[in-house]
């Protein structure tokens, strides 16, 4: 049966955002000790990875392995330290298939490595061995300017912000001059790079069609694709506005998603540090 990091990494997520609970919790305590959640649970990730990553030291190459994809250590310090929990996680919840984008598979050939590392002096299995799955049509999500969406090139789209501000950003995508009768160009096009996230197969396909026949204007395949995301995202705001409301659902998924964690990452802790000679 395959297991993913993308399951285990929302247990990942539960068990850092309730560390950050716990420590937050912690510097409240000498106002109002009864007022404070249940955290205890979460003191255990920062723990988990530092044991596997203490692990990755004591192997002769794996550093040589790593600094190896870092671009120089004065550019990328993280992996020359290796204090990249991208990694850790990997390796901690004994995933093998991992879903990631195009511009994420350098740290997965990273994770190979050092995978490879630990096996080759410590015996095949104590560690397994990730492959990357990576979906075609997701590989790469162009942001607002062409380029990949993220935070860094300020080039994003919010999924719960206002709906009007989020509509203004999608209208100043950059386009041609082309006259609203003239046919429009279909490669490299980022609206309809984006459109095809969010709108349905025929939808889609009309879109197309309009580009290719003339007839329609850009400021109108930007109202499109604008609906087609607020549309899209509802569902998730709902629900974000419900778990916002009811911070006790939070605290128990949270409480839940650690305790799992810590379960799945316990077993291979303990298969490492047998294998390694620190059991």
């Amino acid at each position: 049966m395959i297991k993913t990091v993308f399951t285990i990494s929302l247990l990942s997520i539960s068990v850092f955002i309730g560390s950050c609970q716990s420590k937050k919790n912690q510097e409240s305590t000498t106002k109002n000790s009864s007022e404070l959640r249940p955290s205890s649970y979460a003191y255990f990730s920062s723990g988990c990875f530092w044991c596997v990553e203490a692990i990755f030291e004591r192997v002769e190459g794996v550093t040589e392995a790593v600094s190896g994809y870092s671009g120089g250590t004065e550019k990328n310090p993280t992996y020359q330290n290796l204090g990249s929990h991208a990694e850790t996680v990997m390796v901690l919840y004994d995933s093998n298939v991992v879903p990631v984008g195009e511009d994420q598979k350098q740290h997965l050939e990273v994770t190979r490595d050092l995978v490879g590392k630990i096996n080759d002096q410590y015996g095949e299995g104590t560690l397994v061995m990730p492959k990357a799955r990576i979906r075609d049509d997701v590989a790469k999500v162009p942001g607002l300017d062409g380029e990949k969406m993220s935070k860094s090139y300020n080039n994003t789209l919010p999924i719960f912000g206002d709906e009007k501000p989020t509509k203004k950003l999608i209208m100043r995508i950059k386009t041609d001059s082309a006259a609203v009768e003239d046919p429009k160009p279909t490669e490299n096009s980022i609206i309809l790079a984006l459109y095809q996230l969010f709108a349905d197969q025929a939808e889609y396909g009309q879109m197309i069609s309009d580009y290719e026949n003339g007839g329609c204007g850009y400021g109108d395949f930007k109202k499109r694709l604008a609906e087609a995301y607020w549309d899209y995202f509802a569902p998730m705001r709902t629900r974000r506005e419900e778990l916002v409301a009811n911070p006790d659902e939070v605290d128990a998924v949270l409480k839940a998603g650690a305790e799992k964690a810590r379960k799945e990452a316990t077993k291979v802790i303990d298969r490492v540090r047998k294998a390694v000679g620190l059991a």
